[in-house]
């Protein structure tokens, strides 16, 4: 039983691993699917509109030939042009992620969450808040660790049945709250033993991107880990804690 069980968690271990991975990547080709959106709209769509405008001028000029034979050509010009712009249009509007309302975090976050709830046979309960399109590729990946560790140290430590997700992209700053249900562990236990729960890769992540974690936690009670991720550095370097405008 105990071989069983040691396989068990090891293949979770890896499964959650090789999920993460595909996660990184489908972020990394929506990224780069909304790059290559941007490039054509601000370099093909732009040089388009120049040539279009330019034809408006010259329809002004058009009496130095022939007023139909100028006017005709021009114009037959002027709505290839304004048709090649929809066209363009419409294939940026295929291309990004960000169609019908799609965003690249919230994507990835519904499909690690759903896996971890599959496979571990829990309720996890998540909402997303704020425009989490204008976090760079790195912070997104970060993020999506972070909860998968913490969901991952709830599930295995904790022994939880159900994890609350609340994440929040405001202006400067990104706010995230986990709480499982559960059997939690003595605030005032060692460092040791606190990092024997798994914490400390939770903390690293966030360190990472100079944010500020704290960990509520009293047995039989669960687990709370409140992190504020900065989307600028000022606070950090005035040397304030970020928890004085956190409401949990």
């Amino acid at each position: 039983m105990k071989l069983i069980e040691f396989l068990s968690g090891l293949s979770a271990v890896t499964l959650e691993r090789f999920h993460q991975e595909e996660i990184e990547n489908s972020l990394i080709v929506m990224e780069e699917q909304n790059r290559i959106a941007n490039e054509i709209h601000d370099s093909v769509s732009q040089r388009l509109f120049s040539i279009s405008y330019a034809i408006h001028g010259l329809l002004g000029r058009w009496t130095t030939m022939s007023k139909e034979e100028l006017k005709g050509y021009l114009v037959e010009l002027n709505e290839t042009s304004n048709y090649a712009m929809q066209e363009l249009r419409n294939s940026i509007y295929q291309l990004s992620s960000k169609k019908n309302g799609k965003k690249s975090l919230q994507i990835a976050l519904r499909e690690l969450i759903h896996s971890i709830s599959k496979l571990h046979s829990i309720n996890i309960n998540y909402e997303l808040t704020g425009d989490d399109e204008r976090l760079p590729l790195s912070l997104k990946k970060g993020i999506t660790r972070i909860i998968q560790e913490a969901c991952s140290n709830a599930i295995r430590h904790g022994k939880c049945r159900s994890i609350r997700l609340n994440l929040n992209v405001e202006k400067d700053s990104i706010q995230l709250v986990i709480q499982d249900d559960g059997v939690g562990f003595n605030a005032n236990e060692s460092e040791e033993k606190v990092k024997g729960l798994g914490l400390s890769n939770i903390k690293n992540l966030v360190l990472t991107f100079h944010g500020d974690i704290k960990i509520e936690s009293a047995l039989g009670k669960g687990t709370g880990i409140h992190i504020i991720i900065p989307l600028n550095l000022t606070k950090i370097q005035t040397g304030g804690s970020l928890y004085e405008d956190f409401n949990h």
